[in-house]
């Protein structure tokens, strides 16, 4: 069961930011022609946010560097799309887009003025992702034991859930399924004979 904390911490962020900017009452909208100026004042206000701004005939692209491996893409034309970016290898993936109505360059200061907190709050909850995943690997490897010593003969497999297993055993041609979650293995896994 694969998940990816740190993007989908990252895209619940930029849903926020999307829905605040949506809603400010005083919002104004922001073109091609005034990128470069509202880049230049975010830049002044954030000089320790690494951020680039690329100028064509008839859009810009601002980058701004969020962690070591996720960045925002502003492309901005007649509208403003910002893209998040993760880095994979030696290059960056598209994790999220969302359209702004309006400058999203307010949004944009107040998320770097939390983005301490931000980091902070990303940590613990990726120390929780990892004891978590440890204690599922733990859990999955008592079970397939357990499993192996009750049923020798059967045929069964173990699928991973969002809060334990999908356990199917085929004995004697019938196949029958149980769900069992974590804390039922991590508390002793005290199966009765018969798991059915």
């Amino acid at each position: 069961m694969y998940e990816d904390v740190e993007a989908d911490f990252w895209k619940e962020i930029l849903v926020t930011m999307q829905q605040k900017n949506m809603v400010r009452k005083d919002g104004e909208s922001l073109y091609f022609d005034g990128a470069e100026k509202a880049f230049d004042d975010f830049s002044k206000k954030n000089p320790d946010v690494k951020a680039s701004l690329e100028m064509a005939s008839s859009y810009a692209t601002c980058e701004m560097e969020i962690s070591a491996t996720i960045k925002l893409r502003l492309f901005i034309q007649s509208q403003i799309k910002g893209t998040l970016l993760q880095k994979n290898g030696n290059d960056y993936i598209k994790i999220a887009d969302a359209k702004f109505p309006n400058n999203p360059f307010p949004e944009i200061e107040s998320f770097f003025e939390r983005r301490n907190e931000y980091l902070d709050a990303l940590a613990k909850l990726s120390n929780e992702s990892m004891q978590n995943n440890k204690k599922r690997q733990v859990a999955g490897e008592f079970l397939k034991a357990y499993i192996s010593k009750k049923f020798p003969e059967a045929v069964w497999t173990i699928d991973p859930l969002e809060d334990g297993f999908l356990l199917t055993v085929d004995s004697d041609g019938e196949k029958k399924q149980r769900r069992i979650s974590l804390d039922e293995i991590i508390s002793g896994c005290n199966f009765p004979d018969s798991l059915w």
